[in-house]
């Protein structure tokens, strides 16, 4: 009795099987499959889509700041702030040592005037003085002075002809010129001049 209770019941076997077939239709999970692809495909060109836009916003975001970077950028042969004071100084120091050697032109010029004026009053009051009251004044000593006012002494031999002169130079220094055998007395004339003025 036992057995015969297990023995399952055909009608119902072939229901569940039936139903079985119905829930594993073919054609519905190849739809199911299908449909399931085509949205995953559309998925995928839907995020490529997507990520081809992110990068050419990302290409064109590094190319504004490429440009923004060559705007900011120094251009070629303008100077730094350090090189700008660096020439800043340089300049003050040319202007000062250039104000300072004005100062020394203008002092040198400030004594030659003065030099100048002592030497025509000295001519004024030679002239004013009377030859034949006082004594007569030879003019080979008054050249003499002159010449050696302007800073040339001429030193005479024996037989009173030029031997050599004594140059004072603007700068303080003292030469002992003498004519050279076969020198042009302009030649000589200039020798001097140049170191009275050096």
């Amino acid at each position: 009795m036992a057995i015969e209770s297990n023995r399952l019941d055909p009608d119902e076997v072939i229901q569940q099987m039936n139903e079985l077939a119905v829930a594993l239709n073919p054609e519905d999970d190849y739809l199911t499959i299908v449909e399931a692809d085509e949205k995953m495909s559309a998925r995928a060109a839907e995020r490529k889509k997507d990520l081809d836009e992110t990068h050419e916003r990302l290409r064109k975001l590094a190319s504004a700041l490429d440009a923004q970077r060559a705007s900011a950028s120094r251009p070629p042969g303008v100077p730094t702030a350090e090189e700008h004071e660096e020439m800043l100084n340089a300049a003050e120091e040319d202007s000062q040592r250039a104000s300072k050697k004005h100062i020394e032109l203008g002092d040198v010029l400030a004594s030659n005037q003065s030099e100048l004026i002592r030497l025509k009053k000295e001519l004024r009051e030679l002239e004013a003085e009377n030859p034949a009251e006082d004594f007569e004044l030879d003019g080979t000593a008054l050249r003499y002075y002159m010449l050696k006012s302007l800073g040339y002494e001429p030193i005479l031999n024996a037989k009173d002809r030029l031997e050599k002169v004594i140059v004072r130079g603007d700068s303080g220094n003292m030469y002992t010129i003498q004519h050279e055998r076969g020198e042009s007395d302009e030649a000589f004339q200039a020798r001097l001049w140049g170191l009275a003025s050096g």
